[in-house]
């Protein structure tokens, strides 16, 4: 990464995780840096990533993109020019959530995280279906979705989606109220903890349960929030 996009970056680490995750993977591309903003597009996904010191910049910076499908942008206040620009119809407003930490969170517990056999698609698919079942299938083929299992007993899954963001978390009505759902992000933060990478997620804002489990694991929520465009 380019010294001046770090330090870019670095301004706003919280607004600006995403950026951050998939220019230290390697997974996007700078279309353009102007020193207050900075357009991103992903090599995997029809995904531009904004970010930008204020409304102006982010908008200025969008001069030149001729076709845009789906963006995460951090200065929200631009959102309705964006959208009427690409043809936007849906917007999600999302808080970044951020593990601060370098140590893993420590418990014990008897699940554990393992890739899930393509045996078990048909019921990953039927419980979670916020994502296609060809995303589910990919995430599953290439380990970003993990299953969390209680002996030989799958209790649940997580992933990270191709932002490096975590999510997917979904556990089976018969293991719910067993606190599962701390257990299999916990073990996620730590997992990728250990590959050296920080741990974040992106919650809807009225998704009021998810924020107050990212609270219980120690995760720091932005100030301001982020959108979802497509």
């Amino acid at each position: 990464m380019e010294p001046a996009i770090f330090d870019f970056i670095s301004q706003s680490p919280m607004q600006r995780v995403t950026a951050r995750a998939v220019l230290d993977k390697g997974m996007a591309e700078v279309l353009r840096f102007t020193g207050d903003a900075l357009l991103l597009r992903m090599q995997a996904e029809p995904l531009h990533i904004l970010c930008a010191d204020t409304d102006q910049a982010a908008l200025q910076i969008l001069d030149d993109v001729e076709d845009c499908v789906l963006m995460v942008n951090e200065r929200t206040g631009a959102d309705e020019a964006i959208m009427q620009r690409f043809g936007f119809k849906e917007r999600e407003l999302c808080y970044n959530v951020v593990y601060p930490h370098h140590t893993p969170i420590p418990f014990e517990t008897e699940v554990y995280l393992d890739f899930i056999p393509l045996s078990r698609l048909e019921r990953v698919v039927e419980n979670y279906t916020l994502i296609s079942p060809e995303k589910v299938e990919a995430h599953i083929r290439d380990g970003s979705m993990l299953g969390g299992y209680l002996g030989k007993e799958m209790v649940g899954f997580i992933g990270q989606h191709t932002e490096q963001s975590m999510g997917m978390l979904y556990i089976f009505p018969q293991y719910r109220r067993k606190h599962y759902g701390y257990t299999l992000e916990a073990l996620l933060i730590n997992r990728i903890l250990a590959r050296g990478d920080v741990p974040y997620a992106q919650i809807y804002i009225d998704n009021h349960a998810s924020l107050a489990l990212q609270k219980k694991l120690g995760m720091r929520r932005s100030e301001d929030v982020v959108s979802w465009m497509y």
